[in-house]
């Protein structure tokens, strides 16, 4: 029995020893990451800077303009100032890499979110169109987490039609629930992947 038991306990260190020795080795390539990814961090940072200044000139030639070209040149500057910021916030998520984001809860307009991603759409091979609920609705949520997701479902949409297609968002509210509806003409999900789209590790 004694040595029965001694062999038990022989095996459980091993396993242990092994399951340390990947825990480990995670751990290492986690670090690597994270410099990595504060590396490229910095690199984006130093770009938005000049970007944001260069907004910022911009807008105080803005005023020779005429009334309606101002109008319209303001609202996609708008746009562009709200899709630095959400690119700023993903630098700092880098930067952070491994740590859960900082949530900055607001109301969001869902519309307005709608409308300023639609504008600033780099994707001209896909027909993009929206259906907008009058009553405006609203979520209390991260703006910029919140954009980042609908631009990926977006972008996921148009680029599943490489040949040309439709996407169509809708916001809407109705008991108590805001919604944002992303629709396209693309292919679909495999069932393969359907079945492990939110498995995690």
């Amino acid at each position: 029995p004694e040595v029965q038991k001694l062999g038990e306990a022989f095996n459980a260190m091993t396993t242990r020893l092994a399951s340390a020795r990947r825990d480990l080795a995670r751990a290492e390539r986690a670090a690597a990451w994270q410099g990595v990814a504060r590396q490229v961090a910095h690199e984006i940072k130093n770009p938005l800077t000049t970007i944001g200044l260069a907004l910022d000139n911009m807008e105080r030639e803005f005023e020779a303009l005429p009334a309606d070209a101002r109008a319209r040149v303001d609202k996609r500057v708008r746009a562009l100032e709200r899709e630095l910021a959400s690119l700023a916030d993903l630098a700092e998520s880098f930067s952070t890499l491994g740590a859960l984001p900082i949530m900055r809860p607001q109301t969001v307009d869902l519309n307005a979110l709608v409308e300023s991603l639609v504008a600033m759409s780099p994707w001209q091979h896909v027909e993009i169109t929206t259906a907008l609920d009058p009553a405006k609705p609203r979520a209390w949520a991260d703006e910029r987490q919140i954009r980042r997701v609908l631009r990926n479902l977006v972008k996921n949409a148009c680029e599943a039609q490489p040949s040309g297609g439709r996407v169509r968002i809708v916001t809407g509210h109705e008991d108590g629930t805001s919604r944002v509806t992303v629709e396209d003409d693309g292919p679909g999900i495999p069932p393969d992947v359907q079945a492990h789209m939110f498995d995690t590790g």
